[in-house]
């Protein structure tokens, strides 16, 4: 379930977010400003916030890459904020390439790695 905020509820310090209703804002994951204004992607606990022009909106990382991917299909909107939330889809998880069980992450994965014996007749001094 998403959380919106209005415009009100985001405070700022010059041109950049530092609170959304009661939480302080860290740096953000990734930001981007458009001509409507700032929009920035943050960690919230176990949720996702995104803060954008027209205020903000908190929730689960799938859920707001539905929202974003909407906004980034939407063509009524304008381009850059079409292209700024295509650009904050890939921090919100599912393009982990590392998940596939075909594709081992680490050789760790694979087992030990082979050992060698490194004092026998052939390297003494």
């Amino acid at each position: 379930m998403t959380e919106d905020f209005d415009d009100d509820d985001v405070r700022y310090e010059g041109d950049r977010p530092v609170a959304v209703g009661d939480l302080r804002l860290a740096q953000p994951t990734r930001m981007a400003t458009t001509s409507a204004g700032f929009w920035g992607l943050y960690e919230a606990g176990n949720e996702v916030l995104v803060v954008h022009p027209a205020g903000a909106r908190r929730g689960p990382a799938a859920e707001l890459g539905a929202w974003l991917a909407a906004i980034a299909a939407d063509d009524g909107r304008d381009d850059a904020e079409r292209e700024t939330a295509r650009s904050f889809l890939p921090f919100l998880g599912g393009d982990d390439p590392g998940v596939a069980a075909d594709v081992p992450r680490s050789r760790v994965e694979q087992g030990p790695p082979p050992t060698y014996d490194l004092s026998d007749e052939r390297n003494t001094p």
